[in-house]
């Protein structure tokens, strides 16, 4: 039986501050966990929502 120790099985990234350089990061980041299959997920902050934001 084999097992992989330090093994990286879910990734949590904070965005908080919702700069182009921060939120293209965080996108890139997440988007590189998921091809090599771990799941992530982002976490906005407060500051951080604006990047979703419409009106933004």
């Amino acid at each position: 039986m084999s097992e992989n120790k330090g093994e990286i099985k879910k990734m949590m990234i904070i965005l908080s501050k919702a700069t182009l350089e921060n939120v293209y990061a965080a996108f890139v980041l997440a988007n590189g966990a998921r091809m090599e299959g771990i799941e992530a997920e982002i976490f906005f902050t407060f500051f951080g929502l604006e990047a979703v934001h419409k009106r933004k």
